[in-house]
């Protein structure tokens, strides 16, 4: 979908697009084409779409997967979406905030493969990423439009000030990798800041872990200032407090007054095995 289509479908459904749903529609053809590249989609794989906006990824989508469900929030979109997917049969559109959908309501035990591609809105990146690990950590591959300076949460290794959640969770889902720059050109309205595509391969570790490696993570970095040990003894997770924290460290080898942000993402996963076997 070029510009030009763009700027027809907001004139024709009368579409402005809303700042609080970080909306900067996709209108460069040659970036979508290499977006649905980069994704490497088999004619046998379905395609989980979040936020399609005007359908100019999801339009190349149905030309390469078995099925494509676009997920859209926006209630105002519902038309021009409609107009452009229509006469592709192998697309279904869902009006619904993605955050609030099951898994289940949407591939209802499909055992064929998948992969997911979305052009990520800024404000709902973390918390969408996130959701998609934990629930559809089974899709081969994850293929992202991301703000550029969001790049330093997701590729953060220990130690830096950036690694968090976000960096673990994706490192233990599989092989990141970076791969070109959007300007803001390829989008309308233009944004501010430059875009990154980036894409991340399953290695199957991530859907292999403990479910309680999420509150874990998550209580782990919520206290950056604490230790591993006081940051967890405050979480919940541990009903006998820093006494129990304390052994289980101490049972694996893990000092303690270790910092959350010093530990590799492979060592949240031998913990959270740990504690369910205690």
């Amino acid at each position: 979908m070029d510009k030009k289509r763009c700027s027809e479908l907001i004139k024709e459904y009368i579409i402005l697009p809303t700042h609080s749903l970080g909306q900067n529609f996709l209108i460069d053809d040659g970036a979508a084409e290499s977006i649905v590249d980069a994704a490497g989609i088999d004619r046998s794989e379905e395609v989980l779409e979040i936020g399609p906006g005007l359908g100019a990824l999801t339009e190349k989508l149905s030309d390469k997967a078995s099925q494509v469900y676009a997920v859209e929030i926006d209630a105002h979109l519902m038309d021009a979406l409609h107009a452009v997917l229509d006469e592709k049969k192998n697309v279904q559109i869902i009006h619904s905030d993605f955050l609030k959908l099951s898994k289940k309501s949407i591939r209802q035990d499909k055992t064929s493969g998948y992969k997911i591609v979305s052009n990520l809105p800024y404000y709902v990146m973390t918390p969408i990423m996130i959701k998609l690990f934990r629930e559809w950590d089974d899709a081969s591959a994850m293929v992202f439009t991301v703000e550029n300076a969001a790049c330093d949460r997701i590729f953060a290794e220990p130690g830096n000030k950036h690694y968090g959640p976000l960096s673990i969770l994706s490192s233990l889902y599989g092989t990141k990798e970076k791969l070109f720059l959007l300007d803001s050109n390829s989008f309308h309205p233009a944004p501010h800041t430059k875009s990154a595509v980036i894409r991340l391969t399953s290695n199957g570790t991530l859907s292999g872990a403990p479910s309680v490696l999420f509150p874990l993570v998550h209580a782990a970095f919520s206290q950056r200032r604490k230790t591993l040990m006081n940051a967890l003894s405050s979480s919940g997770l541990f009903p006998d407090g820093k006494k129990q924290v304390a052994e289980l460290l101490e049972s694996m080898d893990v000092p303690k007054n270790i910092r959350a942000e010093d530990l590799k993402p492979g060592d949240y996963v031998r913990i959270a095995r740990e504690i369910i076997q205690k």
